[in-house]
């Protein structure tokens, strides 16, 4: 009889647990599909709350948290600066040399173009101690890419800095900022954290670039604590502000952070 009740109660259990696991698909984390492909372009509302953080940067922290994705930094007096480098135009050896005059660190989103065209600066910026992230290798937007080519396009990248530099990224911004959960998914599944990010102003568009003056009040008066600074490397105005913009926080309370999010 026991022997009886013992086979029933397998074949209870194996016609049952196929159904429980199709009704609940959200809960295996691993499973892509069950999260949602709503497109979000990035940008930030101009609220700000007590601490003066974005007030959509600290909601999207809350919003993403699982899927290993930073928009703003802990309520620190913390600052990361953060430069997107796509294509080189001259700028970023300047860059460099203000960085390490200064002795703070940056983190440098590159593309595979990027990598392939500059790996004498790249090899640079690896060896005076600032953080390679991927932009992936054609800067395709997530949003317009299939996960497949999601995957591919962080993969790609990170294979190109294993081969040419025995370096390995752990963070990934998406192109244009523009992404989805199952983006966000893909990314923390092949070991990433994705960075946006929490100011961030006119300056990629080289023939229509803001003066040197309006550029770092902007700057300054966007500074809060956790910042997440992202600056274009094309920019001549960024250039010229950069070692003032870095003065200045500091002389107003603020660490230029390494990166530690």
């Amino acid at each position: 009889m026991k022997k009886f009740t013992c086979i029933l109660l397998c074949l209870f259990t194996a016609l049952i647990q196929p159904i429980w696991a199709e009704a609940t698909p959200t809960e295996n984390p691993n499973d892509i599909s069950s999260y949602k492909r709503e497109s979000v372009s990035w940008g930030l509302g101009k609220e700000r709350d007590t601490n003066n953080q974005p007030v959509d940067a600290v909601k999207a922290n809350d919003e993403y948290k699982d899927l290993n994705t930073i928009f703003v930094g802990k309520n620190e007096n913390k600052i990361y600066l953060t430069f997107d480098n796509g294509y080189e135009n001259g700028n970023t050896p300047m860059i460099l040399d203000i960085l390490k005059e200064k002795q703070v660190h940056a983190v440098f989103f590159l593309t595979g173009q990027y990598i392939e065209e500059n790996p004498e600066l790249v090899k640079r910026m690896i060896a005076e101690g600032h953080i390679i992230g991927n932009h992936t290798t054609r800067h395709k937007s997530f949003i317009e890419a299939t996960n497949e080519e999601i995957s591919q396009e962080i993969t790609d990248f990170d294979k190109q800095m294993m081969t040419r530099f025995n370096y390995q990224p752990t963070l990934v911004r998406p192109p244009k900022g523009e992404f989805h959960e199952q983006a966000l998914a893909i990314a923390k599944s092949l070991g990433h954290q994705t960075v946006l990010w929490s100011f961030a102003y006119y300056d990629y568009n080289v023939n229509d670039q803001m003066s040197p003056e309006k550029a770092l009040k902007k700057c300054l008066e966007g500074a809060h604590p956790g910042a997440i600074y992202l600056l274009h490397s094309v920019s001549s105005t960024n250039v010229k502000i950069l070692p003032d913009l870095i003065d200045q926080l500091i002389a107003n309370g603020y660490i230029i952070s390494d990166y530690d999010l």
